[in-house]
């Protein structure tokens, strides 16, 4: 069955010209299948890929569809977002940084916008060191003798900063005080797969993946500091759960 090709939707920072939303949502896609000939041909292919399984299947030897998948992927994501923040009476966001963005990039009113900033959990709080002393020894650190990382890894957490800064610090700290990292593998991971491969060979990075939450808010209780210098963050929960754990932070000065 053939599907139409993603509307290119291509917009950002379009305040003042509306009805742009409008616009590109009706984009006459008899039009964009005669420009964009080459783009429909990939559309066609990544369909068939996609009912065999995997991206590799589709084309092998073409380094750059995977990026093209990805494209067409955002693009379908965006004008779906796009449809929904148009027809919504009121767009709920967590952050006064994400209004502030989503009023920018949709070119809305600030009235559409109502934010309800984000609370902690009731697990986190300060806790002594003898009553995490199970997770802290299945782990074999010290109570605030470790650095703690907590996200998905993605470009975007910014892990390598703080491998690097970690890496940085003298032999005889870097021993006494590990850094830890818990959080799923994400998106695009193989951009730092190698200096995290390298990391972990020191004996000084712990790479923990995935853990239930209480054993996180117990981590988190218990580390000599969060570690968090993301690019680009939404709301930045793992910061303000720090907080609540009596944990201080390192952080970046970007995004919300």
């Amino acid at each position: 069955e053939r599907r139409e090709p993603a509307l290119d939707v291509g917009f950002g920072g379009n305040s003042g010209q509306q009805p742009v939303l409008h616009r590109i949502l009706r984009k006459d896609i008899a039009e964009r299948r005669r420009n964009d000939a080459a783009e429909a041909v990939i559309v066609q292919r990544v369909d068939r890929g996609l009912t065999r399984g995997t991206a590799a299947e589709i084309a092998p030897g073409q380094q750059d569809l995977r990026a093209a998948i990805g494209i067409l992927v955002e693009r379908e994501v965006v004008a779906r977002l796009a449809l929904g923040v148009e027809q919504a009476q009121v767009i709920l966001t967590d952050s006064q940084a994400i209004a502030d963005e989503a009023q920018d990039y949709f070119g809305l009113p600030a009235e559409r916008f109502v934010v309800a900033p984000l609370g902690v959990a009731e697990r986190f709080h300060p806790r002594e060191a003898d009553t995490i002393s199970a997770v802290l020894k299945a782990h074999a650190v010290q109570a605030r003798e470790y650095f703690l990382c907590v996200g998905t890894l993605e470009p975007r957490k910014n892990l390598s900063l703080a491998l690097r800064a970690h890496a940085l610090l003298p032999e005889a700290v870097r021993e006494r005080f590990p850094l830890l990292i818990v959080g799923m593998a994400g998106w695009q991971r193989e951009q730092f797969s190698d200096e995290l491969r390298q990391a972990l060979a020191s004996g000084n990075v712990c790479l923990l993946g995935y853990l239930p939450d209480e054993q996180v808010a117990q981590l988190l209780a218990g580390a000599r500091a969060l570690i968090f210098p993301s690019l680009y963050e939404g709301f930045g929960l793992p910061v303000l759960e720090a907080m609540a754990s009596g944990t201080p932070v390192v952080v970046t000065r970007s995004s919300a």
